[in-house]
């Protein structure tokens, strides 16, 4: 049986398409060898961290990592000379101006070759966004405390049924938490209100404003 030749155009579009796919690709594209050094990048990687491409090519990649992130991007980079896929590592990159940019990694090594190909994504953005949103949950936290210390507190659903309810209102109701969780505000009413107080005060809060009133319950 004769081999099925390979068409040379085939082969020159194929080569071509790859060449436009790694110079293109808004993901940082690189191969490495084993001793650390960059041996391709593709532009991206200029435009991300401000370095050109000859400074990259004669830079040790260690020698970019943030201090901070040494040991766990060597333990990384030894499992890949071990023949170990890495995928989704995060590490910080050293930019040219001095500040630093997260990275994501995935990576596979090539054993015959000596050599590791790379993808990584900036998500310095993704990172900055979960930072501020820590903080806010922490200064949430806070304030939810100083509430809970200062205010009897309930939290309803929009049929009414408590959701929620801080050590004060148990304390004042003499209910437990496992009482009134389910229940309306019925439960601790004293009867003093006729209906019409409640229509208003639920009127009031379904259209997104603050109702405030004395309650006797």
């Amino acid at each position: 049986m004769t081999p099925a030749r390979t068409d040379p155009a085939s082969q020159d579009t194929t080569a071509s398409d790859f060449e436009s796919f790694f110079h293109l690709s808004l993901d940082m594209l690189c191969i490495t060898d084993f001793d650390g050094y960059f041996k391709q990048l593709n532009p991206i990687w200029e435009e991300i961290l401000g370095f050109t491409q000859a400074e990259l090519l004669n830079t040790l990649f260690i020698d970019l990592i943030h201090p901070d992130d040494r040991i766990a991007t060597f333990e990384e980079f030894q499992k890949l000379l071990n023949h170990t896929r890495s995928i989704g590592f995060e590490t910080r990159y050293r930019c040219s101006d001095g500040s630093y940019r997260w990275l994501r990694w995935n990576a596979t090594p090539c054993p015959k070759k000596k050599q590791i190909y790379c993808i990584a994504r900036d998500i310095t953005a993704d990172r900055q966004t979960e930072s501020e949103l820590h903080l806010a949950l922490k200064s949430l936290t806070k304030l939810k405390l100083a509430l809970d210390q200062a205010a009897i507190v309930a939290v309803t659903d929009q049929n009414g049924k408590i959701i929620s309810v801080n050590d004060h209102f148990c304390e004042l109701s003499q209910y437990s938490r496992e009482e009134l969780l389910g229940k309306t505000h019925r439960v601790i009413n004293a009867d003093y209100h006729d209906q019409v107080f409640f229509q208003e005060m639920w009127s009031t809060i379904r259209q997104g404003h603050v109702w405030n009133r004395v309650v006797l319950s």
